[in-house]
């Protein structure tokens, strides 16, 4: 029934009666967008390209962690619905995130403003002029979006021009520095700086953000985290230990899948049956110890900082307080199941990594918790 309506349609029943299925279909079976003579593109590989754009960088301040945080964002807009009472019960409380069934409305709402059904010889040629209104409307708010997480970042640094032999050098610094000692702090933390020579801001910029994470934040980019978790290949898994381990990773993948409408907008546009693929996946490739998050998401279509935030594989370091993030969802949802089971959790304990789980739930619960548990 759905595939046959046309795209006018499809948005009506999601903006009128938030229609899951028309709005699976549109996303997971309408191949609506086209960029830069690739055709037959689906929405979420539309603004995936967006995202790779040298001006998506620009317009979020070259932070390629806002920029995904923007092509997130964009996603949500068009594939967000409110949840049931029931999924919202299974979230614990957490936020909705964007409504889409506001920004398929203003999409129609622009669609009668634009469309003159004379000026269309043929039903194909309406669906297509159809098309191209939404691609437009998903490149605004694209833009839109890259803004809006760019604006949240400032909130948290301040522009500040470092003057070097009389040439500026624009860089952003934490709150909490206070101005009269910006100078002072930057040379006493970064060195000697050389505006004129390409490049410079950015290895300044990046310098900042290292000393400045490093000292609030918890860390996501040291040490391989993976073994807090399972380190199969650390012991010979015993018959009943692999089916220890079998059961965890069915769990947890049953689990996700039945709170998808609570994981992050990149991670439910896989769907239930590629989540819960996924998952297994990765559990079966931790315990041939052949792990690779980036070849995975190569593999399943995700982005790699979509994959290091759903199942990064160096993520321990930020048990010991060294840089910035929240741990990886997958396994923080990992910890939580091993804990509230006896029989995992004698197998964590004959594997000597009680103490690792504790280590993951005392950081979740102590203000860097994930935002999609």
């Amino acid at each position: 029934m759905y595939e046959h309506l046309p795209l006018l349609e499809l948005a009506e029943l999601i903006a009128d009666k938030a229609d899951r299925t028309a709005l699976h279909e549109l996303h997971d079976q309408r191949r609506l967008f086209y960029y830069q003579g690739e055709r037959a593109l689906r929405l979420a590989e539309f603004v995936d390209r967006l995202r790779l754009e040298d001006r998506s960088r620009l317009w979020c301040g070259g932070d390629p962690e806002i920029v995904e945080k923007a092509y997130d964002l964009t996603i949500g807009k068009f594939s967000n619905l409110p949840l049931r009472q029931s999924e919202r019960s299974a979230c614990s409380g957490k936020g909705e995130g964007p409504d889409c069934r506001y920004y398929f409305r203003a999409f129609l709402e622009h669609v009668s403003k634009k469309l003159d059904p004379k000026q269309m010889e043929s039903e194909l040629q309406r669906e297509r002029f159809v098309a191209g209104l939404l691609q437009n409307l998903v490149m605004r708010h694209f833009y839109l979006s890259c803004l809006e997480c760019w604006r949240s970042f400032q909130k948290l640094a301040r522009r500040y021009v470092w003057k070097v032999d009389g040439y500026p050098l624009v860089v952003w610094l934490p709150l909490d520095i206070p101005s009269g000692s910006s100078r002072a702090w930057l040379e006493a933390n970064v060195g000697e700086a050389h505006p004129q020579r390409t490049g410079e801001r950015d290895r300044v910029q990046a310098a900042i953000d290292r000393i400045t994470t490093r000292r609030k934040m918890l860390s996501l980019d040291t040490g391989n985290g993976v073994e807090a978790v399972a380190a199969p290949d650390r012991f010979t898994l015993s018959s009943e230990e692999d089916e220890v381990v079998t059961d965890l990773s069915q769990t947890v993948a049953e689990e996700k899948v039945r709170t998808i409408r609570c994981q992050r907008p990149a991670i439910q546009e896989l769907g239930a049956n590629k989540l819960r693929g996924l998952i297994l996946r990765v559990f079966d490739d931790l315990a041939k110890g052949s792990y690779e998050p980036g070849r995975v998401a190569d593999e399943v279509g995700l982005s790699r900082a979509t994959m290091s935030r759903f199942a990064g594989s160096r993520w321990s370091g930020r048990l010991r307080g060294a840089v910035q993030g929240p741990l990886p969802d997958l396994w923080l949802n990992t910890a939580k199941m091993l804990a509230a089971d006896e029989r995992f959790m004698r197998f964590v304990r004959s594997a000597g990594l009680s103490g690792r789980i504790e280590q993951v739930l005392g950081t979740a619960y102590s203000g860097q918790r994930s935002a999609y548990e």
